[in-house]
């Protein structure tokens, strides 16, 4: 999750308020370079992911369209572990969101890792790698580009659920990173990973390693 304070702050600030009178904003899940992601609970009961731009990229050229139609990339995949855009809108704020993910209780791989020392058993990690590989399989032959694939974007239900959170978003993230970030694209290669010639796949292996020290 972002470290930068003020905007960690800002983001917990929404926590309780309403989009568009259909969702109440919970618990936040991630604050990254792009959006900010929560916990929230459907006017029916449902608890889903909701994901808000970031106000420093509103109004960005068309990235506010670009945002909803990147989000809605796996869509047509149909894969539970990619989950689907169920709705968009805009917040209070001006700021565009969608909806995806019905969620259970949970936390993502990054948090599971980081409570637990940066060490979990083998036979977990290999379960979780496994699901992964087996997912992106999927978006790779569908010549979809997932760009990074990091721990904070996956999230483990308690129930045994698996879903890989915002796969559409990856290449905008990895374009909005801050300068001297090294996995920060240039706009070539921006062009070149949303082109779908060579969908790339980055995860962070040591988090496997560590586990069987």
């Amino acid at each position: 999750m972002s470290q930068d304070p003020t905007k960690l702050e800002r983001a917990r600030r929404r926590e309780g308020l309403w989009l568009g009178q259909k969702y109440r904003l919970g618990q936040l899940i991630a604050l990254d370079e792009l959006c900010a992601s929560y916990f929230a609970a459907s006017t029916s009961g449902r608890v889903v992911e909701a994901n808000i731009l970031n106000p420093e990229l509103a109004n960005l050229g068309t990235f506010n369209t670009s945002f909803i139609l990147a989000a809605q990339t796996p869509n047509a995949l149909n894969v539970p572990a990619f989950g689907s855009v169920q709705d968009s809108g805009t917040t209070d704020e001006g700021l565009p969101y969608f909806i995806s993910n019905e969620l259970g209780e949970g936390e993502s791989l990054g948090d599971l890792v980081r409570r637990r020392g940066r060490t979990i058993p083998p036979s977990e990690a290999l379960r979780v790698i496994g699901n992964l590989l087996s997912a992106l399989a999927v978006a790779h032959a569908s010549g979809i580009a997932h760009g990074l694939v990091e721990p904070n974007h996956i999230f483990l239900g308690e129930d045994g659920s698996f879903k890989i959170r915002g796969l559409g978003l990856s290449p905008l993230r990895i374009l909005h990173r801050p300068r001297g970030d090294p996995r920060r694209a240039t706009l070539s290669k921006f062009r070149y990973l949303v082109s779908g010639c060579r969908p790339l796949l980055s995860f962070d292996w040591g988090i496997a390693v560590r586990c069987h020290r």
